[in-house]
């Protein structure tokens, strides 16, 4: 039974047979601009091309996909496109359309000021899955120069805080750094700090994590510092330390 589910899927794979009301490739545009492939990122930006080979198998088809469940374009054999986004996270879903075919999601950390180029397909004719493929910059940009532009896709999120961003990828690379520093510096009568469930004393120099919660009781006070900056509780409250986002 597996012989014949492979052998479906590299039938497929070849024919491009496709679920019906499928549009074809030809009905991608098609425009080239080497400029494109050798632009500039900006520092609060990430370039992430997506390619399909140039290639037989399933040239009938052209090929969805989504970044973080939005659509962002399809591609044809011999095709990329451009996405122009924030850096942070990124998930790709590919949409196949071909029966026997496994679509799975591809997940992206993506830096700012640098470029990505991913192959969206199968590793080999013998895969069922397709999904995507990081690949070396140079190489890729040397290939894409005969491959089609088929769209240039802007997805910059209005509440990205490049602040934050940049002062989460010092927290990764240099946790101990005075900008990254969550802890009690002083306290005054008694506070608790609950993580899970547990409840501990707080004391001077006690180093804090994501999602404890400082809780203050009548006549005290909590002076600690949150990601390097000073902070104070009131008495008789609580606050939660929440992760850089």
């Amino acid at each position: 039974m597996r012989l014949v589910l492979l052998f479906l899927s590299v039938l497929f794979l070849f024919t491009g047979c496709v679920s019906s009301g499928w549009e074809s490739s030809m009905s991608v545009p098609s425009k080239n601009s080497q400029g494109i492939l050798t632009a500039a990122v900006p520092k609060n930006s990430s370039y992430i091309y997506v390619y399909r080979e140039d290639e037989f198998r399933g040239s009938a088809t052209a090929w969805h996909l989504q970044l973080n469940n939005e659509p962002v374009g399809k591609l044809k054999n011999g095709s990329y496109l451009l996405i122009k986004t924030n850096p942070g996270e990124k998930m790709f879903n590919p949409d196949s359309h071909v029966m026997g075919l496994e679509d799975k999601p591809f997940t992206l950390d993506a830096q700012g000021g640098k470029a990505y180029f991913l192959k969206h397909g199968n590793e080999d004719i013998f895969s069922s899955e397709v999904t995507f493929f990081p690949k070396p910059a140079t190489e890729i940009r040397t290939k894409l120069k005969s491959y089609s532009l088929v769209n240039i896709h802007e997805m910059y999120d209005s509440g990205f805080n490049e602040e934050t961003y940049n002062k989460k990828q010092l927290c990764y690379s240099q946790p101990n750094a005075q900008a990254c520093i969550v802890q009690i510096e002083d306290v005054i009568g008694k506070i608790v700090i609950n993580r899970g469930n547990s409840g501990l004393r707080a004391k001077p120099g006690m180093l804090l994590q994501p999602n404890d919660v400082i809780i203050t009781s009548l006549q005290s006070a909590a002076y600690f510092l949150l990601y390097g900056e000073p902070k104070m509780t009131r008495e008789d409250s609580s606050f939660k330390i929440e992760p850089l986002q």
